[in-house]
């Protein structure tokens, strides 16, 4: 849990090297820029918050390989753009909060 703790600057790719992450809580934090693509490694994390940070970019893509993808909250940021109509093949998701970003369609 690395929430509520003023990080700054980009989401860090490294991320990415802990494969067997279950739970990633990166919310309440002033991160800038997109989610990195090398997140798409995460494939096995059920919650994932990134939620209240000035992440911006379209939907990120790296979220539509997470299959096990139980509870996704990324509200409150500066996303842009479509939602991918994959979303939908997240088969396991349960809750989603996408509200107070710039998505359409």
């Amino acid at each position: 849990e690395l929430f509520k703790n003023q990080f700054t600057g980009p989401l860090p790719p490294s991320i990415s090297n802990l494969v067997d992450l279950r739970i990633l809580y990166l919310d309440t934090n002033k991160f800038t820029g997109a989610v990195p693509e090398d997140w798409a490694n995460l494939r096995d994390l059920n919650e994932f918050y990134l939620y209240d940070t000035n992440v911006t970019g379209p939907f990120p893509e790296a979220l539509l390989s997470m299959k096990a993808l139980r509870d996704l909250r990324i509200q409150n940021n500066e996303m842009t753009g479509s939602l991918p109509e994959e979303l939908s093949e997240l088969y396991e998701l349960e809750h989603i909060y996408i509200e107070g970003n710039y998505f359409n369609g």
